[in-house]
Formats: C-alpha cells, structure tokens, sequence
C-alpha cells in the first residue's frame, strides 16, 4: 500500500532521538591554559624547586593544562613536578612553545624542550636579533619575532616564578594581552627588573592560598 505524502512528510520531519546527555551537556569541555614563566638557568630551577612544586600541584588540583617555555630551569623543574604528580589527571598536559635555533629556523634551539614537555609546539621565531657591526645577537623578548607573544595569548592566566629579562617581557605581554598574571615570589627582585616596570601595579604578588583562590577565580572552565 503506498504512503500518502502526509505521512511522508510526517515520518520525514521527526526529530533524531536524543542519545545519553542532552546536546548541551554533551558539549566538549575546554581546559584551561596557565603559562608559567621562569628563569631558563637550571641553578635557579634547583634553588626555586619548592615554589615550582608548589605551583605545579595547584595547576593539577584546578585540572588545567601547563603551558611553559620549553626549555631548562624553572621551566623544566615545574614541568617535572607537574607531570610526575600522582593525582594529575589523565586529560591535563605539559605543553612547551619553543624558540627555534638562531642559525636554523627549521629546528628548535639546543635545550629546547626539555624532557618534561608533553606537547611541543616548535617555532620559528627564535628571539634574537643581530646589530649592524655586531657578532653578537641580543635578546628580543617583547618584539614580534619573540615566541612570548603566543605563550601570553594562548594563556587562560600567567604565574611567574624566579627569573630575568625574559620573564618579565612575559609578564608584561600578558598584562598588554589582558590575560590576569600574579607572581609567586619571596621579594620583588626575584624577576629582574620588576621594580621598575610601567605594569608593576597590575601584577600582584600572592601566597600560595591567595594562589588557589586565584585560580579558582580565573578557571572557570567553558564549554564550546
């Protein structure tokens, strides 16, 4: 017996049955990105290695991904103390943006990543620049060849942790870029230059409490 087209058009217009969580329980979570900076000297990353610790257990009790340098020291000692946690859940990662080698866009700079980077995100900016009439390249930290600008906008956040000229460029790019930063710090002159620079009233320096509840605060993850 043939359909009649009401009924057609009837069988034709019924919704798809919903299976398990309704669509918008169902929606994928994003994990939030904390970029962590520090000191690239693996003396300091020894001499900080509480405060790294620290910061990596909290970034696994909020279930956020680590996002670092890639490269020795603090970067690395963090790096390490994250992925080794035993209640780091299965989903969260050690990411590393990498600078490439100077001579050789192509491959990363020596040391970089290091051996706790889970997922490497290779560049080719490698952060140096050459002045006319000089051997030497200098440090370009903040200009656009510089992989700092990626590390601060991919950032949910940005803690700082002991170190130089490059840590500070981070911080002050992620106050540029509106991402919310504090640092973790015994004294100010833990990261070189902080005193004096132009964002020091918009980077506050926390405890570890103050910490868990900033990214409490911060890390409310979202849902696309």
């Amino acid at each position: 017996m043939a359909r009649t087209p009401n009924a057609s058009k009837s069988r034709a217009q019924k919704p798809p049955k919903q299976r398990g969580k309704s669509a918008e329980k169902a929606k994928r979570q994003v994990i939030p990105i904390i970029l962590v900076v520090g000191s690239h000297d693996n003396e300091e990353g020894e001499k900080h290695k509480a405060k790294c610790e620290t910061v990596a257990a909290l970034l696994v009790k909020h279930g956020v991904h680590l996002l670092t340098g890639g490269g020795p020291g603090v970067m690395a000692k963090v790096g390490q103390f994250f992925v080794e946690h035993p209640e780091r859940e299965a989903g969260q990662r050690c990411l590393g943006v990498l600078p490439c080698d100077e001579s050789n866009s192509s491959v990363a700079k020596k040391g970089y990543p290091n051996c706790w980077v889970e997922i490497p995100i290779f560049t080719h900016l490698s952060g140096k620049k050459k002045l006319p009439g000089k051997q030497k390249s200098i440090d370009t930290p903040k200009e656009a060849n510089s992989r700092n600008h990626i590390n601060a906008l991919t950032a949910s956040a940005v803690i700082g942790l002991p170190g130089g000229d490059g840590t500070l460029a981070e911080l002050e790019l992620a106050v540029a870029y509106e991402r919310p930063c504090v640092t973790f710090l015994d004294s100010e002159d833990q990261i070189k230059g902080l005193s004096e620079s132009q964002f020091r009233t918009r980077i506050s320096n926390v405890s570890e409490a103050e910490l868990d509840q900033f990214l409490k605060a911060i890390l409310k993850p979202t849902k696309v």
